[in-house]
């Protein structure tokens, strides 16, 4: 096992896996961790639908064990499989109820199925264990989804405050943009795009944003100049930005 840690570290993946298959052949029911941590290099290899029987076989052995259930139910939430992801993060929190990243995850799990008040519950808790900035974050984000605005603002500027993030500006920029502060708005848009870890597709939605709220306040060069630029990164966002100028020109 040390031997595979070590392997890990230094980024050897394909001879980890090596090393954690041999003592599985040895002994299959030697201990939980090989089948573990197997399957979370498998995980982070993409090998998604080859680590889940790993997963499972961890959790045969040792079906307390926290630690493998969140990974577990974390990476089901990572495929998009919300409904297992649930039950394996519920499992956690029967075990340890202060798991704070269990709840983030199950949070995640319920916005993404619009059950936005178990969701804002489950964010809440998460930022009551644990005042991170994804925890901020994703609560300000859901009470958006709910018109709940200046709670929202003040969980995303204290997001920005730990993590001066692209999305975290982006959000509360959408935030503004719903309580009719356009000019705020556009500037929070704007420093979503001074985030060099933001991807593209990220910097063309960036550029949307302002371009709508420049043509929101009739400002239709500007606004079109970051049309332009949301199209030049991303051009699938065309539909968009074209209905962007079709409703404010009316």
């Amino acid at each position: 096992l040390e031997r595979a840690d070590l392997a890990v570290r230094l980024g050897a993946y394909p001879t980890a896996e090596k090393f954690l298959k041999a003592i599985i052949e040895v002994d299959p029911h030697y201990d939980y961790r090989p089948y573990s941590n197997l399957a979370s290099i498998l995980a982070n290899q993409g090998k998604q639908e080859e680590a889940i029987p790993y997963f499972e076989k961890a959790l045969e052995i040792n079906p307390q064990n926290k630690v493998v259930l969140y990974n577990f139910g974390s990476f089901l939430v990572q495929i998009r499989r919300f409904d297992e992801a649930k039950e394996y993060l519920e499992r956690v929190l029967e075990i340890d109820p202060k798991f704070a990243d269990a709840h983030m995850h199950i949070g995640i799990v319920y916005a993404e199925q619009k059950r936005e008040e178990k969701a804002e519950n489950h964010f809440r808790q998460a930022v009551r264990l644990d005042p991170s900035a994804a925890n901020y974050h994703n609560l300000g984000s859901v009470l958006l989804e709910q018109n709940k605005l200046e709670s929202a603002a003040l969980y995303l500027h204290q997001a920005i405050k730990l993590n001066p993030d692209s999305m975290s500006y982006y959000i509360l920029g959408l935030t503004r943009e719903k309580q009719g502060k356009l000019e705020e708005a556009a500037e929070l848009f704007k420093r979503s795009l001074n985030d060099p870890r933001a991807k593209p597709t990220e910097l063309a939605t960036c550029n949307l944003a302002i371009g709508r709220v420049y043509y929101a306040q009739e400002l239709y060069l500007q606004g079109d100049h970051y049309l332009g630029e949301a199209l030049r990164l991303d051009p699938k966002l065309r539909e968009e930005a074209d209905k962007i100028k079709e409703q404010q020109k009316k």
